[in-house]
């Protein structure tokens, strides 16, 4: 059974009505974007509907599975962002790769008011969303890139400025979308030291099978050749976007005291949070997990942000990022992450990105 669905916004119980709303009643609004087609967006359901398209090719942790295994997240996606946000979703699960996601993007987007891009897998999703933020009329936002940058940053800040640290050292463990995004985010809130690995090791600039992202990152922190227990000696921060189980409590005792870990693999976090506060020195653990106390997840993020580019029609850019970053971190609340269900928060974060 479907978790959404399309409910009328007028009445439809008697022929004055359909009149209205059909024919002839439609005639007077195809006459009228036929004169002026600006106006597609107060006169139809272009206004407030926004697409999620996906190709399947990386479906949560499970790797690339297509796209009818993809429909689930794309029917979640959408139920989150209709209850927390202020659009209408519609999820598309299309058979094909970036390229093709990009044609139909271009051939639908006269339909919708944002297109949003959801499991596609790295490196290909990061092409992808720059070829959409480019061509595309209207806004795109890719939420594995942005989402989770804004919500792991905004969080990162806010535990930073609790345990008081200057100058953090942070070890970005996972190399895809997502730890690519935050790696290349950091600088946004005064971080310096980084060090980002994927599968094969640290991102040296001494390697010479890397794509151009993970180039741009290993200049842009100027990392060097050193394994993952070299780099975690006198970290502060941990942050995994790999896969479950992959450190352990003994890589842990290597941090600092008073050690952050954002274990954010998914549903399997790097470490749980029992081990990882089992090795003294972690004060603050988070992970993406529902039954988390600290869940670092996009659904704080997407609902709003897109809700906000959609309706007031505004493209992604750094400085949009970096506000939401600062806006979230600004909350009023006693906790590391706000709740899912503080409809205040969704509230204050829709308001805050519109002023």
């Amino acid at each position: 059974m479907s978790k959404i669905r399309i409910e009328l916004n007028v009445s439809l119980n008697s022929r004055e009505d359909l009149s209205l709303h059909y024919t002839p009643g439609v005639g007077k609004i195809v006459e009228e974007l036929s004169r002026d087609r600006s106006k597609v967006f107060d006169l139809t359901y272009r206004g407030d509907f926004v697409a999620i398209l996906s190709n399947g090719t990386s479906v949560l942790g499970y790797g690339n599975l297509g796209p009818v295994p993809m429909m689930p997240v794309l029917e979640g996606k959408s139920l989150i962002l209709r209850r927390f946000g202020r659009v209408n979703p519609i999820p598309i699960s299309i058979r094909g790769n970036h390229r093709d996601i990009y044609d139909i993007a271009m051939r639908i987007q006269d339909n919708y008011s944002l297109i949003m891009i959801e499991d596609v897998a790295g490196p290909e999703c990061i092409e992808l969303h720059e070829m959409l933020n480019r061509d595309l009329e209207i806004p795109t936002f890719n939420d594995d890139m942005f989402g989770s940058a804004i919500i792991t940053l905004s969080t990162l800040k806010r535990a930073i400025h609790i345990l008081g640290k200057d100058d953090p050292k942070v070890i970005v463990y996972g190399a895809g979308a997502a730890g690519l995004t935050v790696s290349k985010y950091l600088r946004a809130i005064q971080i310096n030291r980084v060090i980002v690995f994927d599968s094969k090791g640290s991102l040296s600039k001494s390697r010479t099978d890397m794509n151009e992202y993970k180039k741009e990152i290993a200049e842009m922190y100027d990392i060097k050749d050193v394994s993952l227990k070299e780099a975690l000696k006198g970290a502060d921060v941990f942050i995994g976007f790999s896969r479950g189980n992959v450190i352990h409590r003994d890589h842990v005792r290597l941090m600092n005291r008073d050690a952050v870990v954002f274990a954010l693999a998914n549903p399997i976090p790097e470490i749980d949070e029992r081990e990882a506060m089992s090795a003294g020195n972690v004060r603050i653990y988070a992970n993406g997990r529902s039954d988390n106390k600290n869940q670092i997840n996009n659904s704080l993020v997407f609902p709003s942000l897109v809700s906000y580019m959609a309706l007031r029609r505004v493209k992604l850019d750094d400085r949009l990022i970096e506000r939401a970053i600062d806006i979230i971190y600004r909350y009023n609340t006693d906790r590391l992450v706000p709740d899912m269900f503080d409809m205040g928060f969704h509230e204050y974060l829709f308001r805050s990105l519109s002023m």
